[in-house]
């Protein structure tokens, strides 16, 4: 009830303004075509009816990541359809004609995507999403702030952003000592797996695998239909923690009993 109740109550403010109930932007397909547009070759497929203006003749190696194809105006899809979510349907049967004929480069894809929130350097050429080094809440972006007001105008008039400089420096140094990245988002995996093979109770091993399933979903979901994104990996980084931790304590507690000395055999006492 504490989580549903302030989801639902967004998704009925979000409906009283937009007209829609729920509690995500309206993009449709256009992440999907997002995530496959870097690497779409059109030699390898006929596009859709109506999506040839998505075709490249830019080599891939030199293109921009999902983030261009997004939210660019130069985008392919920005230039043929408009913003999104207009041609929803085009983008998308783009998008999934590009997985149907491209399999083992949208899995390759994403699989580099999902050891990202373990080695972010794996990518570093713009627009493939923000790593947790580029997400500093105390830093100023003045062209996207003025971007964000026009959408929060929708909701609320007269919208100003005020700068507490204070707050933001203490909540990045905060930020610096409790995230969830890298090494230590891989140890709390491989522990989880482990704990979940040697765990002595089929209770145990349940619980275990509920949590690991839930991390997972949260981390290859957004990389599999959109980007990655640091920001993305949070929720499934306190799923993760929260388990590797718990394996950790199992497999703690299994080489205590393995490793510890034998008891004395028992002694009878004449009576």
């Amino acid at each position: 009830v504490a989580c549903l109740l302030p989801l639902l109550l967004y998704a009925a403010g979000q409906d009283s303004k937009m007209g829609v109930f729920g509690i995500t932007p309206r993009l449709g397909a256009w992440p999907l075509y997002a995530r496959v547009a870097p690497f779409a070759d059109c030699h390898d497929f006929t596009p859709p009816a109506g999506t040839v203006a998505l075709c490249e003749s830019t080599p891939i190696g030199s293109r921009q990541g999902p983030d261009f194809y997004l939210w660019n105006a130069r985008s392919p899809a920005q230039r043929a359809f408009g913003v999104p979510p207009h041609h929803q349907a085009e983008v998308g049967d783009f998008a999934l004609a590009v997985i149907e004929h491209q399999p083992l480069t949208y899995l390759y894809t994403v699989g580099r995507d999902l050891a990202r929130y373990v080695d972010p350097q794996l990518v570093t050429r713009p627009g493939w999403g923000a790593d947790s080094s580029s997400l500093a809440l105390n830093q100023q972006w003045p062209a996207g702030e003025a971007y964000t007001l026009k959408p929060v105008g929708v909701y609320y008039s007269h919208a100003h952003i005020h700068v507490r400089q204070t707050i933001m420096d203490f909540l990045e140094g905060w930020r610096h000592v409790f995230r969830i990245q890298g090494v230590l988002i891989a140890l709390c995996a491989i522990l989880s797996l482990l704990a979940m093979r040697v765990a002595p109770d089929a209770r145990t091993r349940r619980a275990l695998g509920l949590l690991v399933a839930f991390a997972a979903v949260l981390f290859v979901v957004p990389v599999t239909v959109d980007e990655y994104s640091a920001r993305y990996g949070v929720p499934g980084a306190v799923v993760l923690l929260v388990s590797g931790v718990r394996g950790a304590e199992v497999i703690a507690s299994r080489m205590s009993v393995r490793w510890s000395p034998p008891a004395p055999p028992a002694t009878l006492t004449p009576t």
